[in-house]
């Protein structure tokens, strides 16, 4: 459920990466737009990833998957 909604945030972190890509990059839109599409799903997916591993329990040595 934590991924799903990752993905259904990621049109929300798409939006702030543009805001900010643009301006602060000062490359054109196109550029910016491929890039932070790309960023928006790997970015929160490894933000979840990393959370759900910090919660499997102790002495599990498996990572969830």
């Amino acid at each position: 459920m934590m991924r799903s909604n990752a993905l259904t945030f990621r049109a929300v972190t798409l939006r702030v990466y543009l805001g900010m890509g643009v301006p602060l990059a000062g490359l054109p839109l196109d550029t910016v737009y491929g890039m932070a599409t790309w960023a928006s799903w790997v970015v929160n997916l490894l933000f979840v990833g990393w959370v759900l591993i910090g919660r499997s329990p102790a002495g599990a040595g498996s990572v969830v998957v």
